[in-house]
């Protein structure tokens, strides 16, 4: 296809964004009246720019453009360098600006950064004179390197970066290196880049090498070999375990490389002798690995809170008035009298024991002891959706560990200032706790060193984290600390739910009760149908905030997005289109009046991953009808809280998705009157046992199981222990022996 060479500037972006690495751009030609559509990708250029581009012609759509190359064009203005030095820089008069601008020109600049090129600058000016240009360039570079087009190697790099479609990379290593006058070409060549994933964090590995591959990296080098491996164990660490076996680990790796298993067996037992690894070996000779940077996490979690255990704390607690506490059930009561005497306590139970009842006799009797909110303790729980849910109950403001550590992702860094705020938290109060990797957890603990108190709560029977880690089954039985187990119900209303949820978890035939546990089986040819039409008509009784449909994937003919569309079509086919994306290969509209999740954190509008809310408005530009500029979503937290949020087409691409319907894990910590739960045999290794628990202990009033013809559903529940899966942690023998 033939290729056209141009010179302008981009002058609008349609869509897209550099973050996200694509943009569908405008383009003025220069001197030429009218712009051109232009898709770019991987090169996202920035507005207003000079660029010399190569587009060709796009395939599918008449007068649009694919982006081929671009390069910046470092435009130099003219200068008369004399009259600039002897006028800018001290010490610097007519005579000796034209003897140094003669010599050097705007060179000059570039040598004075070097200090090996001493003695050829003071061959033609003064010591004073090479100071004092020196001095200048440090408190004027911004401004000189817009004059001269700047550094020899911001030019190289430019050319390099954009010359091989690696624009965003080259940003990620002017803000790594904090300049933009270092040739990343040159260092990596003798500097690993790799670390800069396995770490620094700061780059994708894909990205990283790509860059290694093309500057000169052997294939199969062992700095290669550890950032796959690195790779590879982050991985797997979100199934939990922590200690792999060392074979699962070679066949996962072997594929991004062309050496035998000896040499791969050779580098695993370099990076084993330089402690990036440890290897154990069971009785019976199997060989397992696990990462030396999770294994620290593991120990330090382990020791700090054997160590805040066995410490005498300062931190003398007194109880509530014996007439409020007196609504306590024994058990309760128990898990109340551990947390004001012990230092760390669990209290563990299912739906409708009382956990939450007792979180406000806990944050009752923190304030009553003097203790301020976020000063002195806090009570934190790892989604959104666990959070509103207390929030509503206790009438406090619950924070997400993210939020509360003001980071929007587990692996970000927690600021100087944030953990100088923190440095008094005495008492933290985790609520959902079976949803706490080791990682958020570690971090969590790092930034509380005064901490005395600490009450772990949550339901081990529920879905583990995803990552590594099952730190409450494991804290609950290393016999080091206090545990409560609630087991009394306490929703008369509901208690076949109950009695269903409990059976799934001690793997017996679950019970029903029309109206309360329902079991809706459907023509197989129909059934995403008859499911939408389900929630319409459920929707219309109960409301829409009240209701949910649970799935365990988003993927496939079932999945949620397939049955989000539909449900959409039958509860707001009149809304007003604002947005249109693919997912998973399924087209997806979004309309004015849908229910949405929000997928990130947004620490500073204090929207959390896995906040549902409204579509609820939308801006368009005059060209473009069809994809809203910006689109409004409004939020809601129980009855008092109430918040909009304005995104750009960008923000909603990356950070919102229908939510009618939404898959298990994104809705554990919640609870909602009503759940439907898709199970289906096609879905069935999915559906092990602690995630039918956790789907239908969602319900409070009204659980709708719905299934295919010829699905056997007590079959699959008493089956589903089969898959449940090991998780083999090095901080299990560290929790309980030190």
């Amino acid at each position: 296809m033939n290729t056209q060479q141009l010179k302008g500037k981009f002058v609008k972006l349609i869509k897209g964004s550099r973050e996200d690495g694509w943009g569908f751009f405008l383009f003025r030609v220069d001197q030429q009246n009218g712009t051109m559509a232009i898709y770019c990708k991987g090169n996202v250029p920035e507005l207003f720019q000079d660029y010399e581009i190569e587009v060709q012609e796009s395939g599918r759509y008449k007068n649009n453009y694919l982006l081929v190359s671009l390069k910046p064009i470092i435009i130099e203005k003219k200068v008369d360098w004399a009259t600039y030095f002897a006028k800018n820089i001290p010490h610097v008069g007519v005579l000796s600006g034209k003897k140094i601008a003669d010599a050097f020109g705007k060179d000059v600049f570039q040598l004075i950064r070097d200090e090996s090129n001493k003695d050829k600058l003071t061959s033609v000016m003064t010591e004073l004179q090479y100071k004092a240009f020196i001095a200048f360039y440090n408190e004027n570079k911004t401004t000189v390197d817009n004059i001269t087009g700047g550094s020899n190697e911001k030019q190289n790099n430019l050319t390099w970066f954009y010359a091989n479609n690696m624009s965003l990379l080259l940003d990620k290593l002017e803000k790594k290196h904090n300049t933009k006058d270092i040739d990343f070409v040159n260092y990596y060549k003798s500097n690993d880049p790799y670390e800069l994933y396995v770490v620094n964090k700061i780059v994708e590995l894909d990205e990283i090498d790509k860059f290694a591959l093309e500057i000169g990296w052997d294939t199969n080098s062992i700095s290669r070999f550890k950032a796959y491996l690195e790779f590879a164990f982050e991985d797997l660490e979100n199934n939990n375990s922590t200690i792999i076996l060392r074979k699962q680990i070679i066949d996962v790796v072997k594929g991004y490389f062309d050496i035998d298993l000896i040499k791969m067996e050779e580098y695993i037992d370099f990076l084993i002798k330089e402690k990036f690894l440890i290897q154990n070996i069971d009785d019976i000779n199997n060989k397992y690995l696990s990462r030396m940077s999770t294994y620290k996490k593991e120990h330090y979690i382990a020791s700090r809170l054997n160590a805040i255990q066995n410490k005498v704390s300062s931190l003398v607690l007194t109880s509530e008035k014996e007439k409020n506490l007196e609504p306590l059930s024994k058990e309760q009561r128990k898990a109340y009298d551990d947390f004001l005497t012990s230092n760390i306590s669990l209290i563990i139970g299912g739906p409708g024991t009382g956990k939450t009842f007792l979180i406000q006799h806990i944050y009752k009797t923190l304030k009553l002891n003097d203790l301020k909110s976020e000063v002195d303790f806090a009570i934190l729980a790892p989604t959104g959706r666990a959070a509103t849910n207390v929030t509503t109950k206790i009438k406090h403001r619950v924070r997400t560990i993210h939020s509360f550590l003001q980071i929007s992702k587990t692996t970000g860094q927690v600021s100087a200032e944030r953990m100088e705020d923190l440095k008094d938290i005495k008492a933290l109060v985790v609520d959902e706790f079976s949803m706490v990797d080791v990682n958020i957890f570690e971090k969590l603990l790092l930034c509380c060193p005064q901490l005395e108190k600490l009450i772990i709560i949550g339901d081990s029977k529920q879905l583990p984290a995803i990552g590594p880690g099952d730190l409450l089954n494991e804290i609950a039985l290393s016999d080091n600390f206090p545990v409560n187990r609630l087991e009394t119900f306490y929703r008369s209303e509901s208690e076949t739910i109950y009695n269903h949820f409990k059976n799934i978890s001690e793997m017996q035939i679950p019970v029903f009760k029309p109206g309360e546990v329902d079991h809706k089986i459907y023509n197989n040819e129909t059934l995403n149908n008859e499911i939408s039409d389900l929630y319409k008509t459920t929707s219309s009784l109960h409301g829409l905030d009240d209701i949910i449909l649970l799935a365990p994937t988003y993927k496939g003919e079932n999945g949620l997005i397939t049955l989000n569309n539909l449900i959409q079509q039958k509860i707001n086919p009149k809304g007003k289109k604002v947005y249109a994306q693919k997912r998973f290969g399924v087209d997806v509209e979004y309309r004015i009046g849908d229910k949405v999740m929000q997928l990130e954190n947004r620490l500073n509008d204090d929207i959390c991953n896995g906040d549902i809310g409204y579509i609820s408005d939308a801006t368009f530009d005059a060209s473009n009808k069809e994809q809203a500029k910006n689109i409004i979503v409004t939020f809601k937290r129980g009855e008092d809280w109430q918040k909009s949020i304005t995104y750009d087409r960008s923000e909603f691409m990356k950070e919102i998705t229908l939510s009618y319907g939404t898959t298990v894990h994104k809705f554990q910590g919640s609870e909602i009157p009503v759940v439907i739960f898709l199970v289906h045999p096609k879905h069935q290794i999915m559906l092990y046992k602690k995630l039918l628990y956790t789907a239908t202990s969602r319900a409070i009033k009204n659980l709708i199981i719905v299934s295919p013809e010829g699905t056997n559903y007590s079959y699959i529940t008493m089956q589903s222990g089969v898959f449940e899966k090991e998780i083999l942690t090095n901080f299990k023998s560290l929790i309980k022996w030190g």
